[in-house]
């Protein structure tokens, strides 16, 4: 089957399932998305109202109006704020027990530990400290010392904990179970974020590093994609775009630009014929569906055909889509470009008599076939009749991108898709947007794609 799973890295699950208490350390620079991945792990992993959130300066309100997901797992009394004392602290669940007991602890600790001891009573306790840096400013605390007896107060207590700290702490690091670090970076302007998982002791580390999205204020992780698998599923389901995708919004933009109606996709991939035969089968299925004829050159084999078979609300529609494929004897005829020209032409004076039509163009072939320069003027001379609500679609790898500025900046669209530690992005380069993963998940009957920005 292919899975979408979009919430947390599998290693992380199976750390934190683990029968004794487990601590994380989650390090990072502001705005790496720490707190959302802490909080995340408490809502999924933590029994209802038995996470703690022990922060600094963060109130149930402001918790809440940034994290609205977690107000049924954390009741507003499991959200403790250290920049106050134990002595204006409400009671916790209308107790007033001594913790005398406990007089070795520092009493911005103590607290903790009561409740800690209470929440027990009905599940598994699970503390998200956030953010150790600040906790120790806050409370003018030594980090070495504060370390020890947070660490103390975990194991003793036999809690599951995350702590978070924007810098790194040897002595820290050296007393936890795992730690993993998160970051961001631009790229080409835009922002990429990435996990790290540097440690995680019982569990074998098999993917170390993950892409992830903050979107909509909550942590997702992006899965390894089979590209294989998704084209095995593809012959016997059809394509759906979930909701207002990434992809439509590019496609409908060929009919609004003051451009040619040309959309550009480079690819830069291990897969380029793979994610071609995705991209080409999605974006064809989608005009056929608008009342399109379409043309589909050059292409090694009819795996286009087999893959549109599945979209039984298009199969009559496929008369109305040529799908031409030069055979390598005519290949080596010194006519066949200009042949191949004049067959295209044919192809679209015939679809074009009765209804608007699509031309997607795979260049990196074309361009395999008959040359740079003849492969340029092709697809010049094809761009150019593009008229009314005709659309051109030209697809090709980063390794035989197109050249020459003027035929880039005629186009209304321009899409890159790129590849890293296997899981597939794209952003739109021609007009700007973010980057979004992209997702494949097997329903019932089809096969949806889904496209989530990267925040």
């Amino acid at each position: 089957m292919v899975k979408n799973t979009l919430e947390m890295p599998e290693e992380i699950l199976k750390f934190f399932s683990k029968e004794e208490n487990q601590t994380l350390l989650v390090k990072g620079a502001s705005g790496a998305g720490k707190t959302t991945f802490a909080l995340k792990c408490l809502k999924l992993l933590a029994p209802p109202s038995c996470g703690i959130y022990y922060t600094a300066k963060a109130n149930p309100q402001r918790t809440y109006s940034r994290y609205p997901w977690i107000k049924d797992i954390l009741p507003p009394e499991n959200i403790i704020d250290a920049s106050k004392t134990p002595h204006t602290l409400p009671r916790h669940r209308g107790g007033g027990r001594e913790v005398l007991e406990y007089s070795f602890i520092p009493d911005y600790l103590r607290y903790s530990r009561m409740m800690v001891e209470e929440i027990k009573l009905s599940g598994q306790p699970f503390l998200v400290v956030d953010n150790f840096n600040l906790i120790c400013k806050t409370l003018e605390a030594s980090p070495e010392m504060f370390a020890k007896d947070l660490i103390d107060i975990i194991q003793d207590s036999d809690v599951k904990a995350i702590i978070v700290s924007e810098r790194g702490n040897d002595v820290l690091e050296g007393m936890v179970d795992g730690v993993i670090e998160m970051t961001y970076e631009l790229r080409d302007g835009r922002v990429f974020r990435k996990m790290f998982l540097r440690k995680l002791h019982g569990v074998e580390i098999e993917t170390p590093v993950y892409h992830f999205t903050l979107n909509k204020g909550e942590f997702k992780c992006f899965p390894i994609l089979d590209v294989g698998k998704v084209l095995k599923f593809m012959l016997k389901k059809p394509l759906q775009l979930e909701g207002e995708s990434f992809l439509d919004k590019m496609v409908d933009r060929l009919g609004v630009s003051s451009e040619a109606p040309i959309l550009l996709i480079e690819l830069n991939t291990n897969s380029v014929e793979e994610i071609s035969h995705i991209f080409i089968s999605s974006i064809a299925a989608t005009y056929l569906r608008k009342g399109y004829s379409g043309i589909i050159t050059p292409m090694r084999s009819d795996n286009a055909t087999r893959f549109l078979a599945s979209h039984t609300d298009i199969s009559m529609k496929l008369s109305n889509i040529h799908f031409i494929y030069p055979k390598l004897e005519e290949r080596k005829d010194e006519k066949f470009p200009q042949n191949f020209i004049g067959t295209i032409q044919k192809s679209i004076d015939e679809l074009s008599s009765h209804s608007p039509i699509f031309l997607i163009l795979r260049y990196d072939l074309l361009r395999e076939i008959v040359g740079d320069d003849t492969a340029k003027r092709i697809l010049g001379d094809f761009s150019s009749k593009m008229a009314g609500d005709d659309i051109c679609i030209i697809i090709t790898s980063y390794s035989n991108k197109i050249g020459g500025e003027e035929l880039r900046k005629c186009c209304s669209s321009i899409i890159r898709i790129f590849e890293e530690h296997g899981r597939i992005f794209c952003y739109g380069e021609k007009p700007y947007t973010q980057i979004y993963g992209i997702t494949f998940q097997e329903k019932e009957n089809s096969i949806e794609i889904k496209f989530t920005p990267i925040t």
